[in-house]
């Protein structure tokens, strides 16, 4: 049952593969098995994060703790550590995300681990990029790259070229970002990384949507739409989804625009994501100052700055700030200020500000 699950899950089929990770786990904990049940637990975690379950998947991974605790299994509660922080960053929580990723690094540099030292630098990575300090998210991208290719771990290479293809993205690094983008996307068609080759489509539509190539840009988010339909994935498809309503804004209308805003709501709403709804309150702003009424528009950004700021996260922050600015009539001085101290040269020019 475990193997089936495990080819389940490596095919991406995680819904399936959650199905049976809970019959194994049950089955251990009946059996007294409890080096079984810790990896189907671990397991349950890592599959529950990947399909939005943030909530039970630090559930899980908690019963793997304890579990570890048990057996005495430093490596194992490494391993849950870091999953419970990609968790608790997914969640918007990512001085906590730290905490525990920070613990599994030094579990790992004691057992002389280096693969493991090198997954804790990318999902660092990956938090610094949630709290929107871009520059050091690019710098940490870069060290689990070339750890990882030291490693020849290639699926590690190709989601560090992801991290680094979106933070070079949101600091208007645009060409710099389609390199990376199309880069991991051939490393994941390369190794029949489903997930990874949708998530690498999605990147390099938004890399063309950035520089107003939207004919490409539906191309890419078309590609990455069907392989994440296939693989039942809602937490990076919504963000595709965000991403085709700012193109239709410009490219279709309002009307098709607000169809897919009100998708990844829906979905944003479902797995908890705040920098998610932080993204569609801005982007709905927009439409409403499009529609004329600028009086709805400035304060759907103040909910988004506010919630940007009780999460911290900087990046967000700053675009809220910028958008009152332009609704206002201000000048972008301070913003540009604020921008520049977290890595960031990409200002909002015009609404809508199609930001990334």
């Amino acid at each position: 049952m475990l193997h089936k699950a495990e080819g389940l899950r490596k095919s991406s089929d995680y819904t399936s593969a959650l199905r049976l990770y809970k019959q194994a786990f049950s089955l251990a904990q009946k059996a007294g098995e409890p080096e079984a049940a810790l990896s189907t637990a671990i397991a349950l975690g890592d599959t529950c994060r990947m399909i939005g379950d943030f909530e039970d998947a630090i559930g899980h991974y908690t019963e793997a703790l304890d579990l570890c605790e048990v057996l005495q299994d430093p490596l194992s509660e490494a391993d849950c550590l870091v999953g419970t922080g990609l968790a608790h960053r997914a969640l918007g929580q990512w001085k906590t995300a730290l905490k525990a990723i920070g613990a599994a690094r030094k579990i790992y540099q004691k057992a002389g681990d280096e693969k493991g030292v090198v997954f804790c630098t990318w999902a660092e990575a990956g938090v610094w990029r949630v709290a929107g300090e871009v520059a050091k998210a690019l710098k940490l991208f870069e060290t689990a790259r070339l750890g990882f290719d030291r490693l020849g771990f290639k699926s590690g290479i190709g989601y560090s070229l992801c991290g680094l293809g979106g933070s070079n993205r949101v600091a208007g690094r645009y060409d710099r970002s389609m390199e990376y983008y199309k880069a991991a996307n051939a490393l994941f068609r390369r190794i029949k990384d489903s997930f990874g080759t949708a998530y690498s489509h999605c990147g390099i539509g938004n890399a063309y949507r950035m520089a107003g190539d939207y004919r490409n840009a539906l191309a890419h988010f078309e590609k990455a739409s069907k392989l994440y339909e296939k693989i039942g994935d809602i937490v990076s498809y919504s963000y595709t989804i965000w991403s085709l309503a700012n193109v239709h804004i410009l490219h279709a209308g309002l009307k098709k625009a607000e169809a897919l805003l009100k998708r990844a709501e829906k979905n944003f709403e479902k797995t908890k994501d705040p920098r998610g709804l932080i993204y569609c309150g801005m982007t709905r702003a927009e439409m409403e100052f499009l529609k004329g009424d600028e009086g709805s528009s400035a304060k759907l950004v103040l909910e988004a700055l506010g919630r940007a700021k009780t999460y911290g996260f900087k990046l967000e922050a700053c675009h809220a700030k910028a958008l009152l600015c332009i609704l206002k009539g201000k000048p972008l001085k301070q913003v540009r200020a604020e921008y520049s101290k977290i890595g960031v040269r990409y200002f909002p020019s015009a609404i809508p500000s199609n930001m990334p």
